[in-house]
């Protein structure tokens, strides 16, 4: 999935409902990039604020905090990004939204599960992968655990390596 994108899209699109990158927002760039739009920051700001607020009472979620917002000239559009009770992963976002630089309209929303079973999959993947899955105390314990036997067999590894040095060297 982080590595071989190539590969892992096309396998999720054919056993999944997967919305990969080409399906988004790539097919939705402007031919020139729009430096100055209608929309002032703070206007922006409170569409993305209103945006999220409706999104989430039609997709029942809670929007917790927001996190980010950025101006991306190469769409016209401001992602507006939340902390969401329906996040997957401890640290960072997974729910966001776009919205149009000039007209302050809706114009992708990202979630990090519920509306695409292929994308839910790749964002445990991801939590999994950083070992940040939110509240979820048994998976860190785990990692913790996985962590410290793999300590333990690398320095079993090299006690063994050892040992059979010092035979070989004596014979």
């Amino acid at each position: 999935m982080l590595g071989l994108r190539q590969i892992y899209e096309p396998v999720t699109h054919a056993l999944f409902d997967y919305r990969g990158i080409d399906d988004g927002i790539n097919a939705d760039m402007l031919a020139k990039p729009l430096e100055t739009p209608k929309l002032d920051w703070r206007a922006a700001e409170r569409a993305g604020e209103r945006l999220m607020e409706e999104q989430a009472r039609l997709h029942h979620f809670a929007v917790e905090r927001p996190y980010g917002m950025a101006y991306i000239p190469e769409y016209g559009a401001y992602t507006y990004a939340v902390r969401s009770d329906i996040d997957w992963r401890g640290h960072g976002w997974d729910t966001t939204i776009l919205l149009d630089g000039n007209t302050g309209q809706l114009c992708e929303l990202d979630l990090p599960r519920g509306r695409h079973l292929g994308n839910t999959i790749s964002t445990v993947l991801w939590g999994i992968h950083y070992g940040d899955l939110r509240d979820w105390l048994p998976f860190r314990i785990a990692i913790g655990i996985f962590g410290l036997l793999l300590a333990m067999l690398s320095h079993t590894g090299v006690a063994i390596w050892w040992r059979k040095r010092r035979v070989r060297r004596t014979i």
